[in-house]
């Protein structure tokens, strides 16, 4: 099944991104055919539906949520992996915020190069203290790019632990659709444009399995 976005949804969102050329290119594809591209990662993953259980996941000592903002991920956490501990680099911005800020709500418009640079280290040392006791642990975060999982699976390796991801695939009218109902709402240009830069999970990341849900 195609999803289509309103032809003044695409106007709006579009109008408000940089002139990132490469970026802008795949997201007017995505805007001017009305549908979201096919996905192939079928062949780099398994699909998994809400009702199959994850029981398999507990024998892996990290599990890694990825998602795009209102894909899901907090829900899915809630749900399936309370006996983990949780480590959330999103919730810590905004605890860290409000502390320092004396109750001050976090807000994108706020975002800080060098507060996030102190959000990923205390996020790191997070990630370490449970590793170094033997915790099975869950990791909650964006991760879209294979960059940006590079430090997961990093870490996983250092501390000879097992790693699994699971990726919360979502078509971009969900993602925006979700958004409007979170209580702090991500500007819809930043979900577009990491729809846009999205690199799907694999094994060869580093991965012992990549579930695609």
């Amino acid at each position: 099944m195609t999803t289509r976005l309103r032809p003044e949804q695409a106007t709006k969102i579009l109008a408000n991104f940089p002139g990132d050329s490469i970026v802008n290119a795949r997201i007017a594809r995505v805007m001017r055919l009305g549908v979201v591209p096919k996905s192939n990662a079928d062949q780099r993953g398994e699909y998994f539906t809400m009702q199959d259980k994850l029981a398999e996941l507990d024998k892996y000592d990290i599990v890694l949520i990825i998602g795009n903002y209102g894909s899901g991920k907090s829900d899915l956490a809630r749900t399936y992996f309370r006996h983990r501990k949780r480590v959330d680099r999103h919730e810590i911005r905004h605890h860290m915020t409000e502390m320092t800020e004396h109750g001050t709500k976090w807000t994108s418009e706020g975002w800080d190069e060098d507060l996030d640079g102190l959000i990923k280290h205390i996020e790191h040392d997070l990630i370490v203290h449970f590793l170094e006791r033997n915790v099975k642990l869950l990791i909650d975060n964006t991760s879209l790019t294979v960059a940006s999982r590079k430090r997961y699976i990093q870490a996983a390796q250092r501390y000879h632990k097992s790693i699994v991801c699971v990726f919360l695939k979502r078509d971009v009218s969900t993602l925006l659709e979700n958004n409007r109902k979170r209580a702090f709402p991500v500007p819809e240009p930043v979900i577009v444009k990491r729809y846009a830069r999205t690199e799907e999970p694999s094994r060869e990341e580093g991965f012992g399995k990549v579930v695609v849900m």
